[in-house]
Protein backbone atom coordinates (compact mmCIF):
# COMPACT_ATOMS: atom_id res chain seq x y z
CA UNK A 1 0.00 0.00 0.00
CA UNK A 2 1.68 2.97 -1.54
CA UNK A 3 1.09 6.50 0.33
CA UNK A 4 3.59 8.72 -1.88
CA UNK A 5 4.11 9.38 -5.47
CA UNK A 6 5.88 11.52 -7.63
CA UNK A 7 4.68 12.62 -11.20
CA UNK A 8 7.88 13.65 -13.39
CA UNK A 9 7.46 15.34 -16.94
CA UNK A 10 8.24 18.35 -18.90
CA UNK A 11 5.75 21.10 -18.81
CA UNK A 12 4.83 22.15 -22.78
CA UNK A 13 4.44 25.03 -24.55
CA UNK A 14 0.57 24.47 -24.79
CA UNK A 15 0.45 24.56 -21.05
CA UNK A 16 1.65 28.20 -20.83
CA UNK A 17 -0.65 31.21 -20.21
CA UNK A 18 -1.32 34.37 -22.74
CA UNK A 19 1.73 35.29 -23.45
CA UNK A 20 4.25 32.43 -22.87
CA UNK A 21 5.89 33.64 -20.56
CA UNK A 22 4.72 31.13 -17.57
CA UNK A 23 2.25 28.17 -17.59
CA UNK A 24 -1.17 29.11 -16.23
CA UNK A 25 -2.54 28.29 -13.14
CA UNK A 26 -5.30 26.01 -14.26
CA UNK A 27 -3.12 23.59 -15.98
CA UNK A 28 -0.94 23.68 -12.85
CA UNK A 29 -4.45 23.02 -10.28
CA UNK A 30 -4.87 19.79 -13.02
CA UNK A 31 -1.25 18.60 -12.02
CA UNK A 32 -1.73 18.72 -8.55
CA UNK A 33 -5.66 17.16 -8.79
CA UNK A 34 -4.04 14.41 -10.89
CA UNK A 35 -1.10 13.57 -8.85
CA UNK A 36 -3.41 13.51 -5.95
CA UNK A 37 -5.72 11.41 -7.45
CA UNK A 38 -2.86 8.80 -7.96
CA UNK A 39 -2.05 8.74 -4.52
CA UNK A 40 -5.56 8.25 -3.07
CA UNK A 41 -6.00 5.57 -5.59
CA UNK A 42 -2.72 4.03 -4.66
CA UNK A 43 -3.61 3.90 -1.27
CA UNK A 44 -6.68 3.14 -1.15
CA UNK A 45 -6.95 0.50 -4.17
CA UNK A 46 -9.74 1.92 -5.56
CA UNK A 47 -11.33 4.53 -7.74
CA UNK A 48 -11.56 8.05 -5.78
CA UNK A 49 -13.22 11.65 -6.44
CA UNK A 50 -11.75 14.65 -5.61
CA UNK A 51 -13.77 16.13 -2.57
CA UNK A 52 -11.84 19.47 -1.68
CA UNK A 53 -8.79 20.95 -2.63
CA UNK A 54 -7.47 23.94 -0.49
CA UNK A 55 -4.49 25.95 0.82
CA UNK A 56 -3.15 26.40 -2.28
CA UNK A 57 0.07 28.58 -2.08
CA UNK A 58 2.03 29.70 -5.21
CA UNK A 59 5.47 30.32 -4.44
CA UNK A 60 7.28 30.85 -7.94
CA UNK A 61 6.27 31.01 -11.69
CA UNK A 62 6.97 27.95 -13.61
CA UNK A 63 8.19 28.34 -17.49
CA UNK A 64 7.35 25.95 -20.46
CA UNK A 65 9.53 23.64 -20.63
CA UNK A 66 10.55 23.20 -17.21
CA UNK A 67 11.03 19.65 -15.59
CA UNK A 68 8.26 18.89 -13.11
CA UNK A 69 8.01 16.63 -10.42
CA UNK A 70 4.54 16.82 -8.24
CA UNK A 71 4.54 14.69 -4.95
CA UNK A 72 1.58 13.59 -3.64
CA UNK A 73 1.51 11.96 0.05
CA UNK A 74 -0.93 10.94 2.71
CA UNK A 75 -0.87 13.25 5.45
CA UNK A 76 -4.68 12.18 7.32
CA UNK A 77 -7.19 9.69 6.84
CA UNK A 78 -10.95 9.66 7.94
CA UNK A 79 -13.53 6.62 7.50
CA UNK A 80 -13.35 6.91 3.55
CA UNK A 81 -11.39 9.91 3.03
CA UNK A 82 -7.84 10.38 2.50
CA UNK A 83 -5.82 14.02 2.97
CA UNK A 84 -3.18 14.57 -0.17
CA UNK A 85 -0.36 17.00 0.27
CA UNK A 86 0.91 17.88 -2.81
CA UNK A 87 3.96 19.89 -3.74
CA UNK A 88 5.11 20.85 -6.96
CA UNK A 89 8.88 21.72 -7.94
CA UNK A 90 10.18 22.96 -11.21
CA UNK A 91 13.52 22.86 -12.44
CA UNK A 92 15.71 23.78 -15.90
CA UNK A 93 16.25 20.50 -17.15
CA UNK A 94 19.60 21.32 -17.69
CA UNK A 95 20.65 21.57 -14.29
CA UNK A 96 17.97 19.90 -12.39
CA UNK A 97 17.87 22.11 -9.56
CA UNK A 98 14.38 21.70 -8.34
CA UNK A 99 12.45 24.92 -6.45
CA UNK A 100 8.71 24.43 -4.47
CA UNK A 101 6.60 26.47 -7.07
CA UNK A 102 3.04 25.35 -5.11
CA UNK A 103 1.62 23.36 -2.40
CA UNK A 104 -1.87 22.71 -1.64
CA UNK A 105 -3.92 20.02 0.18
CA UNK A 106 -6.51 17.94 -1.21
CA UNK A 107 -9.09 15.54 0.37
CA UNK A 108 -10.18 12.38 -2.07
CA UNK A 109 -12.59 10.16 -0.84
CA UNK A 110 -12.26 6.21 -2.13
CA UNK A 111 -15.75 4.65 -3.81
CA UNK A 112 -16.85 1.35 -4.84
CA UNK A 113 -17.82 0.32 -8.18
CA UNK A 114 -21.34 1.45 -7.50
CA UNK A 115 -19.62 5.02 -6.69
CA UNK A 116 -20.98 4.69 -2.83
CA UNK A 117 -18.04 5.56 -0.58
CA UNK A 118 -15.84 2.94 0.87
CA UNK A 119 -13.99 2.56 4.29
CA UNK A 120 -10.03 3.23 3.59
CA UNK A 121 -7.09 1.55 5.57
CA UNK A 122 -6.11 4.21 8.34
CA UNK A 123 -2.76 5.83 7.94
CA UNK A 124 -0.25 6.38 10.41
CA UNK A 125 2.40 8.40 10.56
CA UNK A 126 6.24 7.49 9.69
CA UNK A 127 8.63 10.19 9.62
CA UNK A 128 8.75 13.65 11.96
CA UNK A 129 8.12 15.14 8.45
CA UNK A 130 4.61 12.58 8.22
CA UNK A 131 3.54 14.04 11.88
CA UNK A 132 4.43 17.58 10.67
CA UNK A 133 1.81 17.22 7.63
CA UNK A 134 -0.28 15.02 10.31
CA UNK A 135 -1.25 17.81 12.63
CA UNK A 136 -1.62 20.40 9.69
CA UNK A 137 -4.25 18.42 8.10
CA UNK A 138 -5.99 17.63 11.39
CA UNK A 139 -5.97 21.77 12.16
CA UNK A 140 -7.70 22.34 8.98
CA UNK A 141 -10.32 19.81 9.18
CA UNK A 142 -11.70 21.72 12.21
CA UNK A 143 -11.25 25.12 10.37
CA UNK A 144 -13.16 23.67 7.13
CA UNK A 145 -15.78 22.51 10.02
CA UNK A 146 -15.49 25.91 11.84
CA UNK A 147 -16.09 27.74 8.54
CA UNK A 148 -18.56 25.62 7.03
CA UNK A 149 -20.81 26.37 9.74
CA UNK A 150 -20.85 29.92 9.31
CA UNK A 151 -21.53 29.65 6.48
CA UNK A 152 -24.34 27.53 6.75
CA UNK A 153 -25.76 30.30 9.07
CA UNK A 154 -25.58 33.15 5.86
CA UNK A 155 -28.60 33.94 4.02
CA UNK A 156 -27.85 34.81 0.54
CA UNK A 157 -29.24 37.68 -1.23
CA UNK A 158 -29.25 39.75 -4.48
CA UNK A 159 -27.87 42.51 -2.69
CA UNK A 160 -24.70 40.09 -1.73
CA UNK A 161 -24.11 38.93 -5.25
CA UNK A 162 -21.75 40.59 -7.40
CA UNK A 163 -21.54 40.19 -11.71
CA UNK A 164 -20.91 36.99 -12.89
CA UNK A 165 -19.22 35.77 -15.89
CA UNK A 166 -20.17 32.34 -17.84
CA UNK A 167 -17.73 30.13 -19.69
CA UNK A 168 -19.56 27.80 -21.77
CA UNK A 169 -17.60 24.88 -23.47
CA UNK A 170 -17.50 21.23 -24.36
CA UNK A 171 -15.57 18.51 -21.94
CA UNK A 172 -12.97 16.68 -24.82
CA UNK A 173 -13.25 13.22 -24.68
CA UNK A 174 -9.68 12.82 -23.41
CA UNK A 175 -10.92 14.86 -20.09
CA UNK A 176 -12.48 11.90 -19.10
CA UNK A 177 -10.68 9.57 -17.00
CA UNK A 178 -10.74 5.73 -16.23
CA UNK A 179 -14.02 6.11 -13.50
CA UNK A 180 -15.64 7.73 -16.67
CA UNK A 181 -16.24 11.15 -15.66
CA UNK A 182 -14.07 14.39 -16.32
CA UNK A 183 -10.79 14.84 -14.03
CA UNK A 184 -11.11 16.99 -11.00
CA UNK A 185 -8.08 18.52 -12.32
CA UNK A 186 -9.72 19.66 -15.42
CA UNK A 187 -12.51 21.21 -14.04
CA UNK A 188 -10.57 23.29 -12.09
CA UNK A 189 -8.30 23.89 -14.69
CA UNK A 190 -11.86 25.45 -16.79
CA UNK A 191 -12.52 27.39 -13.72
CA UNK A 192 -9.31 29.31 -13.72
CA UNK A 193 -9.89 31.29 -17.16
CA UNK A 194 -13.31 32.17 -15.99
CA UNK A 195 -12.10 33.97 -12.52
CA UNK A 196 -9.12 35.38 -14.00
CA UNK A 197 -11.91 37.40 -16.31
CA UNK A 198 -14.43 38.31 -13.32
CA UNK A 199 -11.41 39.68 -11.43
CA UNK A 200 -9.91 41.22 -14.42
CA UNK A 201 -13.25 43.35 -15.15
CA UNK A 202 -12.96 45.18 -11.73
CA UNK A 203 -9.17 45.31 -11.07
CA UNK A 204 -6.07 46.35 -12.75
CA UNK A 205 -4.59 43.77 -14.84
CA UNK A 206 -1.43 43.64 -12.52
CA UNK A 207 -3.11 43.03 -9.42
CA UNK A 208 -4.60 40.15 -10.73
CA UNK A 209 -2.84 36.78 -9.75
CA UNK A 210 -3.81 33.55 -7.99
CA UNK A 211 -3.54 33.98 -3.74
CA UNK A 212 -4.70 31.80 -1.28
CA UNK A 213 -3.79 30.43 2.26
CA UNK A 214 0.06 29.45 2.83
CA UNK A 215 1.01 26.12 3.96
CA UNK A 216 3.23 26.43 6.89
CA UNK A 217 7.18 27.45 6.08
CA UNK A 218 8.21 24.76 8.19
CA UNK A 219 6.18 22.60 6.55
CA UNK A 220 7.46 23.15 2.78
CA UNK A 221 11.08 23.60 4.09
CA UNK A 222 10.81 20.43 5.34
CA UNK A 223 9.45 18.91 2.67
CA UNK A 224 12.05 20.18 0.89
CA UNK A 225 14.84 18.87 3.13
CA UNK A 226 13.08 15.09 2.08
CA UNK A 227 13.26 15.19 -1.23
Amino acid sequence: MQDRITLRFLAAPTDAAHGGGTVQAGRVLEWIDKAGFACAAGYSGSYCVTAYVGNVHYTAPIRPGSLIEATARITHTGRTSMHVFVAVEAADPRTGEFEVALDCLLVFVAVDEHGRAKPVQPWRPRTSDDELLARGSEERVEARRHIHDLQREIEFSDDMTTPAETFRFLANPGDVNWGGNAHGGIVMRARAPATRARASSSSPPSACRSTSCAATTATRSRCRSSR
